[in-house]
């Protein structure tokens, strides 16, 4: 039941109130003259709906794959939060986990060793005291690794937060990309791909929400213990994967698990491009 307007007309462009919202331009139809307790009392109350929500979501998201997918592609939104804002979210909580894991297990090199990040794929870059490896037009760029492998060796902590943004960008980046792909492997033409999109955009919420778990028990003074309680926990996001492949796209169990082994071979190979993309591109713009 929508409340009676406050006003006759539209405040922001004139136009003549029928109910909260103007049909004209949008803008909600609130007293400008309230008291301060009644804006807080709104505040508040907007706080805890939307507190709500996220929770609801995340429930719903971590132990029913698919179902919010399902529930947002066939327009019931309102119960849910945003999948943007659900992915910002989870980003944020899995890049503060990741800052705060310990050092010997998150371990970004530009140097010439090899060292396993918290995803366990090496990443190297030529050390500053490697040949340059491209001679002619390409030494200009040579020299720039070189420069930036250098920097790196002396301010490894500012090298590692400058790879962690690039990787952030670049995950943002591949959240389009399997959506398209995930539309190819399940191909019906009267699906938009905007569908696609919401559900690469939850999965990627639940891959940053699981591993982020994967982090914080790493704090376990027992490492043994952390490992067992870890290893479940890193186990689930590729068996929600294909639960929620199954409930989103409603193919059959062998259709879904071949599809499923195709998609993320493609995934982990994306995924390892992005890696080495977003430490070439540090170490390139590192020695600026």
């Amino acid at each position: 039941m929508s409340r009676t307007p406050i006003h006759e007309s539209c405040l922001n462009c004139g136009a003549p109130l029928a109910g909260p919202y103007c049909a004209r331009c949008g803008q909600e139809d609130v007293d400008v003259h309230a008291p301060l307790r009644s804006v807080v009392a709104e505040f508040l109350g907007e706080v805890f709906s939307l507190e709500s929500r996220a929770l609801r979501t995340l429930r719903e998201l971590l132990f029913r794959p698919g179902h919010v997918t399902v529930e947002c592609n066939a327009g019931r939104r309102a119960r849910y939060s945003p999948p943007l804002r659900l992915y910002l979210l989870s980003s944020i909580v899995f890049f503060f986990a990741l800052a705060v894991a310990p050092k010997e297990l998150v371990r970004v090199s530009a140097g010439g060793e090899r060292r396993a990040d918290s995803t366990g794929v090496h990443a190297a870059a030529p050390g500053p005291g490697a040949e340059p490896a491209v001679q002619g037009p390409g030494a200009r760029l040579s020299r720039r690794l070189e420069a930036g492998g250098r920097r790196a060796e002396q301010e490894p902590e500012r090298f590692e937060q400058a790879f962690l943004q690039s990787w952030g960008w670049g995950m943002f980046v591949l959240m389009p990309a399997i959506a398209g792909m995930t539309q190819l492997l399940f191909r019906d033409r009267r699906r938009p791909y905007l569908h696609d999109l919401v559900f690469s955009v939850h999965f990627h919420s639940v891959y940053f929400l699981i591993f982020s778990l994967v982090l914080f028990l790493s704090h376990l003074p027992d490492r043994r213990v952390a490992g067992v309680a870890a290893l479940p926990v890193a186990l689930w996001w590729p068996g929600y994967l294909y639960l929620g492949l199954r409930r989103v796209y409603g193919r059959g169990r062998l259709g879904t698990l071949l599809r499923f082994l195709a998609g993320g071979l493609i995934y982990l190979l994306l995924l390892a491009a992005v890696m080495v993309g977003a430490l070439f591109l540090t170490v390139l713009f590192f020695g600026d």
